[in-house]
């Protein structure tokens, strides 16, 4: 099973993370962004949370057939696999040392 899921970054000059927009499946349209990506661990096992933001839910609702955004088990795997998928996208643009660019850093080679 192909856990993928289609999305792109906004392009938002605003303070903070980058807006994301899915533009695939049950979610298609639904903007959001991740506001803090955590780890900690717990009975000796890493364990990650995050928080985000939905940035268009009054027009997503109206767009969607069911009238609201079911902020379900479903949404959470959706973000999850987004989720991961910034985070390996972003490992593999590491710098040799395995730092991270911070945002307004430039890539020195």
């Amino acid at each position: 099973m192909n856990d993928n899921v289609s999305y792109r970054y906004m392009d938002e000059n605003t303070d903070g993370n980058v807006p994301i927009e899915i533009t695939e499946g049950e979610y298609t349209g639904l903007q959001f962004r991740f506001d803090g990506v955590y780890f900690e661990e717990k009975d000796e096992e890493l364990h990650f949370n995050y928080d985000y933001d939905i940035i268009n839910e009054q027009e997503f609702n109206e767009s969607d057939a069911s009238g609201f955004i079911n902020e379900s088990e479903e949404l959470n795997k959706v973000l999850n696999n987004i989720l991961f998928q910034v985070l390996d996208e972003q490992l593999s643009i590491a710098g040799e040392d395995g730092e991270l660019l911070k945002e307004g850093d430039d890539k020195k080679s």
